[in-house]
């Protein structure tokens, strides 16, 4: 089973939103769109999801309280470090997921 189609929609939707952040570029890999700063992924488009790297359990717990959140998926290969949101939620976790990249330089 290959990648589904990617959502134009949620592409739009990352490239718009990472256009707000300082430093912050799209590339596509992984068979979908990468949003990135200092070269290190901070958010991606598979398929239909937008997903957000959130490190650390408390933080992801938060995140999937968002309405419409869950775990980020793809055919069988679930994604740990990242939670699926929808379009219309991404922020504040769109901005601390882009801060905490930063950070590590």
């Amino acid at each position: 089973m290959g990648m589904p189609p990617l959502d134009p929609a949620a592409v739009g939707a990352l490239e718009l939103a990472a256009a707000g952040l300082p430093g912050a570029t799209t590339k596509r890999m992984f068979g979908g769109l990468a949003a990135m700063v200092d070269g290190h992924v901070f958010a991606l488009v598979i398929g239909g999801g937008i997903g957000v790297k959130l490190v650390g359990p408390a933080l992801r717990a938060e995140a999937l309280a968002t309405p419409g959140a869950g775990e980020l998926s793809v055919v069988d290969r679930r994604f740990t470090t990242y939670v699926a949101l929808p379009a219309g939620r991404l922020e504040p976790w769109l901005t601390r997921a882009f801060e905490a990249t930063a950070a590590q330089g």
